[in-house]
């Protein structure tokens, strides 16, 4: 042992206890080290030391230390008792092979109280754990006994272990078997023991490892013992083979210790050994008589080695012929009903079993003499209380006892359960079966239920006629939908079910359900459409055949103005809690409605009254915000420009926009081709869990969301100019984000613009066919001084990001807007290049993060020259064509030379023709000329293009190119 010195000091005191309470004095030393000797092996101590300074001492200062363990002697017990759970007790080790779960002491049903060791279960991974006892002084040539008891906290889940010896507390060190317990599905204590002898003197541990497949329960471990084998060993393998419940066979096999001269038996209620003498017999096996039915015994076997007796065996057994396929008892059509019990009974041995897994299952069997059906009729045994809710299912066999392998019928329905709890009886069909074939008949708990029940076979009905609808009445026209149509119909007679054909067909063909009643309510139906239906009823001998002769139909409701349906509403949050359309100057909606939807009408509020109409301009975006109550909740919007009442899909603007618990600025486009006037606006809230793939009913039913409906005011005159979007210096602003798609109307549009929560423009597209589903875009405004790259490129102090949900699959194109200070700032940078903005060039990036820098976008992903540039109210911008994928794009000089050569350039008015003619000396890459024209010199119009006459885009030689145009406007002067 040794510490730290301490400054002052003029000595120590250390004294070492069993007790972490401080002495009152140790033994003095001026050393940093001590040596102690006669220390007990696997055992806790605690090392105290103090400071002397002279006169004085310091406070204690103490540690824990644990010495090795010691070989512990013969006899060894360990019941995990003296510590408390999960610690192991000492010289106790676990090795973890595998990385799964592992042996713990636990106080979950021990044998004897409070503790036990407890395998969990794993759900990935199978059992590859070990425990060791402490180490064991074992004497080579000595036979030792090791006894235990285990079982399965579960039948419906088996576990497996192996029990090794080995010399060391590790795996690679069990070489020596012992047991092996491929299948555990006991639930009360089982005794394991077995004798075994080392070859050599040594220390050996005994490991105890669990095997269990993955995603069982877990296995238990308890009182665990190693002593020297008696002289007169136990007998092994006890068994009780029943004949009936109330007789059988118990046998066992002669122990291999000692020298049996015969055996005494005791058959009882208990688990304990007799205390007196039991009955003598001289062989191995005795016949068992007058046995209870279904209940639990005991068998206790003792070896009489002439006068001297072993310990009691014992094995637990139930009075449960069938509790197992091979002691399925017979059941014949019509005959009287078996009785039983399946408390007591288990799973062992028991196939698959669809819908639920077996547990306290017993087995009946059945051969028809003819093809066809049977009726298992379930009826209560006493009861009404302790009665079984169970399963019933057929199966067929292949081998023979004891290895039997069983398929089950209709292995893909959850059919055929009974509960004797709630009804005096029940009836369950069988599949079709093949006569001559012998059917296996299990009765499972419900959900690991057990108790009383009879059960018989009966022949089958035969099959019910059809019959008649009663409503809606056929031909039904208007039939309001509210939250489902009711339809009914008459019952059959011996019709037990009835399978509902449904359909927009006739006659329908999709069976959409079947029920034990005479009616069903359909939801989701749409208006204005015509259903067709009938029913088939169904019993035990089969079904109605015919029936969809006896089809009738209904049209439902066409409303003057659809009202949505959810079934759940906002129950779970799915509000539409804010909506805002900023309009025309002056015009706007703000509704914080929050998020407590409408319960009259459900989940659907009518704002039309509530909020004047938004003035909205054709050809023009109009922004506001959304929040709903849940991040996975999509939002469609339909604007009703035919006043019909309804939303067809001609007249949606928004398709399943994602919103969220967060505003989210969007924005709509009204076509130039809208119809002039007031229309209802409606905006539905649907909730769908991940990113929809169909687009939104504005009427249909769906669980949860939120619907709401306000008024717009279309014009086409008045329209307020619109500025350039300011954006935020030195900060990313975020654009109104929309839909463009085939189902918005507006993949064909010719332009859309994309707003601020002002209204103003942050860029324009021009979606040339592409869908693009939603779209994002932000801007970013430097606020620093003019921007350079490595390269030594000057950028104009903007750039925008855009980001579509769907790639383009083909080119688009776009106009740029910009502040006209800006270009100023640019064309004020010395070597920027711009001198006006015909100067400017536009890059791509690849880059989808909003910032400021540019040095790390060298070299430019894509470089454009624009085909077109112009003012908006006193500010800029310019139109880039045929781009390829969507990033971040960003305006600067072009530093990149025009690769044209040009010699000579005249124009001339011939009649009413005006012919220009351009003359290059040299072209490089050149695909060709855009001819425009302007009338001041900053709106450009773009009037044809030229193709280049160059070989190949590349000529030193002179090209001489013409052009003729044609009904030119006359002015007085004009910029080319």
């Amino acid at each position: 042992m040794n510490w730290t010195a301490v400054g002052g000091a003029s000595g120590y005191e250390y004294a070492v206890t069993t007790s972490a309470t401080p002495p009152a004095s140790g033994t003095a030393t001026a050393l940093l080290t001590a040596n102690v000797s006669s220390l007990t092996p696997s055992s806790v101590y605690y090392l105290h030391v103090r400071t002397s300074c002279g006169a004085t001492f310091s406070n204690w200062s103490t540690i824990t230390f644990n010495t090795a363990c010691g070989a512990a002697g013969i006899p060894y017990t360990e019941n995990f008792d003296a510590v408390t759970a999960p610690a192991l007790p000492p010289c106790v080790t676990k090795e973890d092979v595998n990385g799964g779960t592992t042996w713990n002491v636990g106080t979950t049903s021990p044998r004897s109280a409070p503790n036990c060791m407890i395998y969990n279960y794993s759900t990935p991974l199978p059992g590859d754990d070990w425990f060791y006892t402490a180490p064991l002084a074992l004497t080579g040539g000595i036979s030792y006994r090791l006894t235990f008891y285990y079982k399965a906290r579960s039948a419906t889940f088996p576990e497996a272990m192996e029990v090794k010896y080995g010399t060391s507390g590790a795996a690679a060190s069990m070489t020596n078997n012992l047991l092996s317990f491929p299948n555990i599905d006991q639930t009360t204590y089982q005794q394991g023991f077995v004798d075994f002898t080392p070859g050599v003197t040594g220390t050996y541990y005994i490991g105890f490892h669990s095997i269990s497949i993955p995603d069982e329960f877990d296995l238990n471990v308890d009182d665990i013992s190693v002593t020297v084998t008696p002289s007169c060993g136990e007998p092994t393998a006890l068994n009780v083979s029943l004949s009936s419940n109330t007789a059988g066979t118990a046998s066992w096999v002669a122990p291999g210790v000692g020298t049996p001269t015969g055996y005494e038996y005791v058959v009882d209620n208990s688990a304990a050994s007799p205390a007196g003498a039991g009955t003598a017999t001289a062989g191995t096996s005795v016949p068992l008589t007058g046995l209870t039915p279904f209940t639990s015994y005991y068998l206790h076997v003792r070896t009489d080695c002439g006068g001297t007796f072993s310990s009691w065996a014992v094995y637990n057994f139930f009075t449960l012929i069938n509790d197992a396929p091979c002691g399925a008892i017979p059941l014949t059509l019509g005959g009287p009903a078996d009785c039983g019990n399946t408390t007591n009974a288990t799973s062992s041995g028991d196939p698959a079993l669809f819908c639920s897994s077996p547990n306290n299952t017993v087995w009946y069997k059945y051969t028809p003499a003819a093809n066809g059906s049977v009726d298992v009729i379930l009826s209560q045994n006493g009861g009404p209380a302790g009665q079984l809710n169970g399963w019933i299912q057929f199966y067929t066999a292949t081998g023979s006892c004891p290895t039997l392998t069983l398929t089950q019928l209709n292995a893909s329905a959850c059919v055929g359960s009974v509960d004797l709890t709630t009804v005096a009886s029940g009836t369950v069909t069988s599949p079709a079966l093949t006569g001559g074939v012998t059917y296996y008949i299990v009765i499972d708990g419900f959900s690991g239920a057990t108790g009383a029940y009879c059960i018989s076979l009966a022949a089958p009905p035969p099959p019910p006629g059809c019959t008649t609808n009663l409503l809606p009445a056929n031909g039904a026209t208007g039939v309001v939908i509210g939250a489902g149509v009711s339809i009914s119909w008459n019952a059959a007679p011996t019709a037990t079910s009835y399978d509902v054909y449904f359909s927009t067909v006739n006659p329908p063909v999709t069976n959409i359900g079947n029920t034990t009643g005479t009616s069903a309510t359909i939801t989701g139906l749409a208006i204005n459409t015509t259903y067709y239906w009938y029913v088939v009823p169904k019993n035990g001998g089969g079904d109605a055949t015919g029936c969809s002769t006896s089809t009738t139909s209904f049209t439902t409701e066409n409303p003057s103005n659809c009202a949505p349906i959810y079934t759940d509403g906002c129950d779970l949050a799915d509000s539409l809690s804010y909506f805002s359309l900023k309009g025309e100057p002056g015009s706007a909606i703000y509704n914080n409605s929050g998020d407590v939807c409408s319960t009259t009408p459900f989940a659907y509020s009518d704002f039309t009254a509530a909020f004047s109409p938004v003035t909205m301009s054709t050809g023009n975006a109009y922004s506001g915000f959304l929040r709903t109550g849940d991040p996975n909740d999509y939002a469609t919007m339909w604007i009703d420009y035919n006043d019909n009442g309804f939303f067809e899909s001609t007249e949606r603007i928004m398709n399943n926009l994602k919103v969220g618990t967060s505003n989210v600025l969007y924005s709509i486009f009204i076509p130039t081709t809208a119809t002039l006037g007031t229309h209802r606006l409606r905006i539905r809230v649907v909730y769908y869990g991940v990113s929809p793939t169909v687009v939104t009913d504005p009427c249909n039913t769906y669980v949860y969301g939120e619907t709401e409906d306000y008024l717009v005011n279309i014009v086409n005159t008045g329209a307020a100019a619109r500025n350039v979007a300011t954006g935020t210096p030195g900060s990313c602003i975020t654009g109104a984000a929309f839909t463009v798609d085939a189902e918005s109307n507006n993949i064909g549009a010719t332009y859309l613009p994309v707003v601020d929560s002002l209204n103003n423009f942050i860029v324009q597209l021009y979606p040339q066919g592409n869908k693009l589903g939603r779209v994002r875009v932000q801007l970013y405004v430097n606020s620093g001084s003019v921007r350079q790259d490595p390269t030594g490129k000057y950028y104009l102090d903007r750039n925008l990001t855009i980001k579509p949900d769907t790639t383009p699959t083909g080119p688009y194109n776009m106009r740029f807007f910009y502040m006209n200070s800006e270009l100023n700032a640019l064309i004020a940078q010395p070597g920027s290049g711009v001198t006006s903005q015909f100067d400017l060039a536009m890059s791509k990036t690849i880059q989808d993060t909003c910032s400021r820098g540019v040095g790390a976008n060298v070299p430019l992903g894509q470089f454009y020259f624009p085909t077109g540039w112009g003012g908006i109210s006193g500010d800029r911008f310019v139109d880039v064509t045929n781009i390829s994928g969507f990033s971040t794009f960003f305006l600067h000089g072009g530093t990149i030379a025009l690769p044209v050569g040009l010699l000579s350039f005249s124009g001339e008015r011939t009649g009413a023709v005006n012919q220009l003619h351009w003359t290059t000396s040299t072209e490089a890459n050149s695909r060709g000329f855009a001819v425009q024209r302007s009338a001041d010199g900053i709106n450009y119009v773009t009037l044809g293009f030229v193709n280049s006459q160059a070989a190949g885009g590349n000529s030193q030689s002179i090209s001489v190119i013409h052009i003729q145009i044609t009904a030119l406007l006359v002015i007085n002067s004009i910029t080319v």
